[in-house]
């Protein structure tokens, strides 16, 4: 029997459950959960490329300054000016986190000449491409963070953060699309609901 649990708990911890499970904050853990979106890339009934991807809108750059702060007993002063920063790469920046999980390891996405590409396409069909793609350390504070709070995450996965220009047309559009794609497959992940990349400060303060 002991033997048993022993083996369910490595399982679990091979993901990223049991730390969520200890986390205290279920409110962050459900956020992350049901803003993420998710696409698995097939070349013909192979798997290449699981992926998950957080758009930084405001309110995810609240939580994550709001922990930083906790972590870190930040001033009032330092607060201020991380969110100044934080909000002025909104403003002129789409920044997505991407998390990737691949059976033949690393797909160095982002590196040049990398067979993954990113992009970006609206509902009109317009597109833009990725002005930066890093990799994210290990133990590097978002890659903490995610481990604690985003239930996807697993030893195996590589984190990216990735940037894009804003669409000239800054009005709400029916849907946005983050496309990871080779020659061989593609990664589809959509918000239907686009609202999210266009709120403004006000949307997200108490009602």
């Amino acid at each position: 029997m002991l033997a048993s649990c022993s083996s369910n708990m490595s399982r679990i911890k091979t993901s990223n459950l049991y730390h969520v499970m200890q986390s205290k904050n279920t409110d962050i853990v459900d956020y992350l959960t049901e803003n993420s979106r998710n696409d698995v890339a097939y070349d013909r009934y192979t798997s290449l490329l699981r992926g998950w991807a957080l758009y930084r809108d405001l309110r995810f750059r609240k939580i994550y300054l709001d922990e930083r702060v906790q972590s870190y007993y930040l001033r009032d002063t330092d607060r201020a000016d991380y969110w100044a920063h934080s909000k002025m790469e909104y403003d002129n920046f789409y920044d997505f986190i991407v998390v990737l999980n691949s059976d033949s390891g690393d797909v160095n996405f982002g590196v040049r000449h990398s067979e993954w590409q990113a992009y970006l396409q609206d509902s009109e069909g317009t597109i833009i491409y990725a002005s930066q793609i890093k990799k994210v350390n290990k133990k590097d504070y978002l890659d903490l963070f995610l481990e604690k709070y985003f239930v996807n995450l697993n030893a195996w996965s590589t984190i990216y953060e990735v940037r894009f220009p804003k669409f000239k047309t800054q009005q709400n559009k029916a849907n946005i699309e983050l496309v990871i794609s080779s020659v061989k497959a593609k990664l589809n992940l959509n918000w239907e609901n686009s609202s999210m990349f266009f709120e403004k400060e006000y949307d997200i303060l108490p009602k």
